[in-house]
């Protein structure tokens, strides 16, 4: 008996130590992640580093994971490639670049290309809800040399396709991948085919932080 009186005090006060502690960290005021971010700075950055900005702190997220859920679910629905990154903080668009551009050649086959595009312009018209970071992948038909700059070229396309129908202020971010990151072996036409691709990952922006750490994101349309 006396030992579990002692026990029962001792998580009483364990209880009256964090408790403030808490509160403490409740109170705490909100600090932006992007707010020494320079995206000329991150260009420089591998695609892997880029990824892991920004640090999003635990407190948001929860909301940040559901949302994002919640938007990779409506893309599938709408025939998209999606995966999810991060623990579910970002969400990955894989477009092949077979539907996206005739073969060998860099500039978006627009009928075609702009079908594919063209439904993911609502995702880019707040400037503060994503940063966008793109990365184009070949296959390895061809010398390392023509696979990298034909990655160049079709990411330069993409880029061009991402300035003219983003907000002016999104963060976008652009790589060219060549056959560095394959999905698949390059030893079939299917394997070949979905190496063929451009990676779209949707990160969350400041305003998505801002969002979930005031408790409104999740309210937002």
């Amino acid at each position: 008996m006396r030992r579990s009186n002692r026990l029962f005090n001792l998580l009483i006060i364990i209880a009256a130590l964090l408790v403030p502690a808490l509160n403490a960290d409740a109170g705490k005021p909100y600090t932006d992640p992007y707010k020494e971010y320079d995206e000329i700075d991150h260009w420089d950055l591998d695609l892997d580093d880029n990824l892991e900005i920004p640090v999003i702190s635990d407190g948001e997220k929860k909301d940040i994971r559901t949302y994002m859920r919640r938007l990779h679910e409506d893309l599938v629905e709408r025939n998209y490639i999606v995966e999810m990154d991060r623990d579910d903080e970002i969400v990955v668009i894989s477009l092949p670049c077979d539907e996206l551009f005739l073969p060998n050649d860099t500039l978006l086959w627009k009928e075609r290309a702009y079908r594919i595009l063209d439904p993911l312009k609502p995702l880019l018209s707040d400037p503060d809800l994503f940063k966008i970071v793109f990365a184009v992948s070949s296959d390895n038909t061809g010398s390392t040399v023509y696979n990298m700059s034909l990655s160049d070229a079709r990411k330069n396309s993409m880029y061009e396709w991402f300035d003219r129908n983003a907000h002016a202020e999104l963060i976008i971010v652009p790589y060219s991948m060549g056959d560095t990151d394959p999905l698949e072996p390059n030893d079939t036409r299917a394997g070949r085919s979905a190496n063929r691709r451009v990676d779209v990952y949707l990160i969350p922006g400041p305003k998505m932080i801002e969002l979930s750490h005031s408790k409104k994101l999740l309210k937002k349309n």
